[in-house]
């Protein structure tokens, strides 16, 4: 979102922020900041471009932002959002309503045939690629044109190859073999690092290219690949004297745009390649080549790694190949058994740690893998050694949902009470994500229920909050206290871990989200159908606001105030209105709901769902007897809202109704009107 110059506002939320010595903001907290912004101006521009090059986590969170920007409707506001992705991510991920324009490999064609032609000659021109035949030269022109496919990186990465050429015959070989797509032109690039001098080097290369947080600069790269996976110390005997940018068969690149010279993959999608399994063939070849140290670069198949007598694994594990103990986590992670056998038979260090702080116990435990766990166990593995995060074997099995990881790691005597850095313990983690089994487990252990992280909030508001119905009912059936209070006071339900956000209820929350059944659990349980946040903003305004008609039902039946107004005199009718949800307006005035409730500004339901646009909300409030000629602080009507916003269907409605229609627009306030093209 562009916006000049900066609000006051955010510079007000910044500055009341870094009063606490934050990094930055948090997630949530910067999506209300946008939110925030967005309000406040009469037209906000979204431009989200390569939505498809960020992770899963990240698109949903996006995605998740707009649904909410676009819901969340703000009188006198527009947002106009523009996102562009691959086409076949948009298709499998068309969540918002929206417009979409593809661009088709046919539309490219003469972007793609300037691009060629053009990096052809400069490349001549800069004495890269040596070409004596001219009509060598023209028949390079015309195999990347039609091989491109619309793929411009590719033609990239053909041409880098043709460049290394050494005579035109060697040329026209490497042009006949050209590859199809860019999978298969990664491929290459890997034979290419694996028949090199320096293999080692440039897969470590690429993984910390692929995984550091922010991009490295050169000098900062050739140091990190020198660094031990066991103690974190970097060997600057290990530095390479050449090019570590060259090793890396065009997967890297030095980024020149940002004025840093930093480092980047070619693409994202080296590291979707990267990422992605690979076949059995090919994974033997690499083991033969890198033996047990390089473990981590590879998915392999299970019939990979049998081990028998005169197996060349077995023979590595037997001479000591260096980093050991690295390589019994990365079995741990995979769940090779036979081979974490054969390390912890030559007798690798069964607690080391990684950059991490995580031991093969916990890699084994996080991943499900029951027997690798077992057999660690059995080696004398701590079972209470915590990563830098805090975090045990216990907690990332509890949270990842692997009962019979959990089990074992309990008849082991695992510390069930454990917190990590948060605060949370694995009780907190398996309720989060609603693995009722094994909450099942760690209450038979003996955990504290009622345990509250660092935010005051116990495993019940995670189970809640999250919809896990089964989980939340387990939680009070065995004692869980649905009225704890905080530190300051203040009840969870009221006040859910007050940090300086809503303070938003655990009643408040499950509303929110729709989540039916924990709203009745709940209820039952005796929580207070009137709690409120900050706003006098109650479940049924949430529920009405998010359209959930099933959560306003019950609210209602069970003695919700229909009539409740927040702080802006709002009540659930007129949220249920500004947000076009016809059958929840319909509900609310069959109980009895105001239906002329007027906000702090003087607008009825009717008012806010004209403004909108929302006809049949304008349809359902006429037919109940709204009065349409009610002014708000303005003196405006819901003809005028109507007007102004260009609902003409909404207008012809309310005309339909409203003998004061034409007063209106004949009046001094009729000049609102003018600009309106009647028909």
């Amino acid at each position: 979102m562009l916006q000049k110059p900066i609000p006051a506002m955010l510079k007000e939320m910044v500055e009341e922020a870094y009063k606490e010595y934050r990094e930055t903001f948090d997630e949530d907290e910067l999506i209300q900041i946008l939110l925030s912004l967005a309000a406040n101006s009469r037209e906000t521009f979204f431009i989200l471009d390569g939505l498809d090059e960020c992770r899963p986590d990240e698109r949903k969170t996006m995605l998740d932002f707009f649904v909410q920007l676009l819901q969340a409707t703000v009188p006198s506001s527009t947002y106009r959002v523009f996102i562009s992705s691959r086409e076949d991510f948009y298709r499998s991920q068309r969540i918002l309503s929206c417009v979409g324009l593809p661009i088709h490999d046919t539309d490219l064609k003469s972007d793609i045939t300037n691009y060629v032609v053009k990096t052809v000659d400069h490349r001549r021109e800069k004495g890269q690629l040596n070409v004596r035949d001219e009509n060598l030269v023209c028949e390079i022109k015309d195999k990347l044109i039609n091989g491109a496919e619309g793929m411009f990186l590719w033609v990239k990465f053909q041409i880098d190859a043709l460049c290394e050429g050494t005579s035109d015959d060697n040329i026209k070989t490497i042009l006949s073999k050209l590859p199809k797509g860019l999978d298969e032109t990664y491929g290459r690039c890997l034979e290419k690092i694996v028949s090199g001098q320096s293999p080692l080097y440039a897969f470590n290369a690429l993984r910390w290219v692929s995984h550091a947080r922010r991009p490295l600069l050169v000098e900062e790269l050739e140091e990190a690949i020198t660094i031990s996976p066991i103690d974190g110390r970097p060997d600057a005997s290990k530095r390479p004297n050449t090019s570590t940018v060259n090793i890396c068969a065009n997967l890297v690149v030095i980024d020149e745009s940002d004025g840093t010279g930093s480092v980047r993959l070619a693409h994202h999608t080296v590291k979707e390649f990267l990422e992605q399994p690979m076949e059995e063939p090919k994974a033997k070849k690499f083991l033969q080549k890198f033996g047990r140290n390089e473990l981590s670069s590879f998915d392999f198949g299970p019939n990979d790694l049998e081990v028998g007598e005169s197996c060349a694994l077995k023979s590595l594990c037997k001479k000591g190949v260096t980093n050991g103990d690295f390589a019994l986590h990365i079995v741990a992670k995979k769940g090779y058994v036979k081979v974490a056998e054969l390390l912890l038979a030559e007798r690798v260090r069964v607690d080391s740690k990684d950059y991490q702080g995580r031991t093969a116990l916990q890699r084994a435990a996080a991943s499900g893998h029951k027997e690798v766990v077992d057999l660690l166990l059995e080696a004398k593995a701590d079972v209470d050694a915590k990563n830098n995060g805090g975090l045990t074997a216990l907690y990332q099995a509890a949270e990842n949902g692997h009962e019979e990881v959990v089990r074992l790691l309990l008849e082991a005597e695992a510390d069930v009470d454990a917190e990590d850095s948060e605060e949370r313990t694995a009780l907190h983690r398996a309720a989060l994500n609603g693995h009722k089994g094994v909450v099942q487990l760690l209450l038979e252990k003996g955990v504290d229920v009622d345990a509250k992280d660092n935010e005051e909030r116990t495993a019940l508001y995670w189970a809640a909050l999250n919809g896990h119905e089964g989980v939340a009912r387990l939680l009070l059936e065995k004692g869980a206290d649905v009225d704890m209070k905080g530190t300051d006071g203040l009840t969870m339900l009221y006040n859910a871990g007050n940090k300086g956000r809503d303070g938003l209820m655990l009643l408040y929350c499950a509303a929110e989200k729709g989540h039916e059944r924990v709203v009745q659990l709940l209820l039952e349980k005796g929580v207070d159908i009137t709690a409120n946040n900050w706003y006098r903003y109650t479940a049924l305004h949430v529920a009405a606001q998010k359209g959930h008609k099933a959560v306003v039902q019950l609210l209602l039946e069970e003695g919700a105030d229909v009539n409740a107004k927040d702080w802006d005199r709002l009540t659930a009718l007129h949220s249920a209105a500004l947000n076009g949800h016809d059958d929840v307006v319909r509900l609310l005035l069959e109980k009895w709901a105001n239906i002329n409730a007027e906000d702090k500004e003087g607008r009825t339901a009717l008012y806010l769902a004209a403004l909108n646009g929302h006809k049949a909300v304008v349809r359902v409030l006429l037919e109940k007897g709204a009065e349409v000629d009610v002014k708000d602080w303005n003196g405006r009507t819901a003809l005028h809202s109507a007007a102004l916003n260009g609902h003409k269907e909404v207008v012809r409605l309310l005309e339909a109704e409203a003998e004061v229609a034409a007063k209106v627009r004949e009046g001094i306030d009729g000049a609102a009107l003018g600009d309106f093209e009647w028909v």
